[in-house]
C-alpha cells in the first residue's frame, strides 16, 4: 500500500513538473514572471548576503572583492552584457562602499571596481569608486583619469570633486586643487539621474526650474519651463502663461545640487492694468526638502524639490510673471 503511494506522489510530482514546463513553453506571460522574479530574487540576495560580511567589526574587503566579481561572473553566465542583475550588483556594490572608513580599504576593491566600471561605463560613480581604489593603491595618474571621466559623465555631482581635491590636497599641488575648485563652482550643465529616483529633468539641473501657476479656479495645467539661470547675481527670470490666469500661488521646481542657495527679492505680476510687486517678506514660502536662513534658501536633497509661494490674495488676469531671484 505505502508502495502505491510513494509511486503516486512521485507520478503527481512529475505531471506538476511537465505542467509548469509546458506553460513556461508556451505562456510568454508566464515565462516573464517567473524570470523577473528569479532576477528580483537574484538582486535583493545579493544585497543582503553582502550585509552578513558588513556585519563584522573588521570586514574582510578582499573576501568581499571576490564575492562580488563570483556575482558579475554568474550575471555574465545569464546575459551578456549589462544585463538586470548589473542593477543589483551596483546596489550590492554601493552598500560596499558606503561602509568603508578608511579610505585605504578600497584598494581591496580595485579589481571589483574595475570590472564593474567596463560592465556599464555610464556608471559615474562606479568610476569614483573606481578612482578612489586606485588612489589608495598609490595609482595617481590613474586615478586623476577616472575622476575626470566620472566628471565628464555628470558635471555637476559633487563627489568625484571631493576626491579630486583630497588628491591634490595630499599631494600639497594646490594649482591643480584650485582647478578643481573653479571647475566645479562653473559646471552648470546638469548630471545624470540617481538610482529609484525620477527627477523633472531627468538628472541634476542647474540650467534650468519648472514652474506652476495656481489659483482656486486656474484651469493652466501648463509645466512652464525658465531656462538660463545667471550665478551669482539677482536676476529677472520672465514667463508669460499661455494666456491670462489668475494666481494666488506659484509652485517652483527645482533639481538643484545639494548646497545650492537661492535668494527671493521679489515677484513682479503683470495684468492690462496693473503691476503688481510682492516683496519677499510678504511670501509664504514652504518647501519639500530646503533649509531656510534668514532669506536663503538652502537646497539639500538630490532629487526633485518643490517650493511652495503663497501670496495672501488672488491676483486676476495676470500675463506675465517676473522672478527676481539670485542663486
Amino acid at each position: 500500500m505505502f508502495k502505491n503511494i510513494y509511486k503516486n506522489f512521485f507520478i503527481l510530482i512529475f505531471l506538476l513538473f511537465l505542467t509548469f514546463l509546458i506553460v513556461l513553453t508556451f505562456n510568454t506571460r508566464a515565462r516573464n514572471l517567473v524570470i523577473n522574479s528569479f532576477l528580483n530574487f537574484g538582486k535583493v540576495y545579493m544585497t543582503i548576503s553582502m550585509q552578513r560580511y558588513l556585519k563584522s567589526p573588521e570586514p574582510n574587503y578582499a573576501l568581499i572583492n571576490d564575492k562580488l566579481i563570483n556575482f558579475i561572473n554568474i550575471s555574465k553566465k545569464i546575459s551578456s552584457g549589462n544585463s538586470r542583475l548589473v542593477i543589483g550588483i551596483y546596489d550590492a556594490a554601493n552598500l560596499v562602499q558606503s561602509s568603508i572608513i578608511d579610505d585605504k580599504k578600497f584598494g581591496e576593491l580595485e579589481e571589483f571596481f574595475f570590472i564593474l566600471s567596463n560592465l556599464d561605463p555610464n556608471l559615474y560613480d562606479v568610476k569614483t569608486w573606481y578612482a578612489k581604489a586606485l588612489y589608495a593603491n598609490n595609482k595617481i595618474d590613474d586615478s586623476i583619469k577616472e575622476v575626470n571621466k566620472a566628471i565628464n559623465l555628470s558635471p555637476i555631482d559633487p563627489d568625484p570633486y571631493r576626491l579630486a581635491l583630497k588628491i591634490f590636497s595630499d599631494l600639497k599641488d594646490f594649482e591643480k586643487f584650485n582647478f578643481y575648485c573653479k571647475k566645479f563652482l562653473d559646471s552648470e550643465f546638469g548630471g545624470k539621474q540617481k538610482r529609484y529616483q525620477f527627477t523633472k529633468f531627468q538628472g541634476m539641473n542647474f540650467n534650468d526650474f519648472a514652474v506652476n501657476l495656481e489659483s482656486e479656479n486656474n484651469n493652466d495645467v501648463n509645466n512652464y519651463i525658465v531656462s538660463g539661470i545667471n550665478q551669482g547675481e539677482f536676476d529677472d527670470y520672465e514667463l508669460i502663461p499661455e494666456k491670462s490666469t489668475n494666481i494666488n500661488s506659484i509652485k517652483l521646481i527645482f533639481n538643484f545640487n545639494p548646497g545650492t542657495v537661492m535668494e527671493v527679492e521679489n515677484l513682479k505680476l503683470f495684468s492690462k492694468n496693473n503691476i503688481y510687486t510682492i516683496e519677499e517678506k510678504d511670501i509664504n514660502i514652504s518647501s519639500k526638502n530646503t533649509f531656510f536662513n534668514q532669506n536663503q534658501i538652502i537646497f539639500t536633497e538630490r532629487n526633485n524639490e518643490i517650493l511652495n509661494l503663497k501670496f495672501n490674495r488672488n491676483f486676476e488676469n495676470i500675463d506675465k510673471v517676473i522672478f527676481s531671484l539670485r542663486f
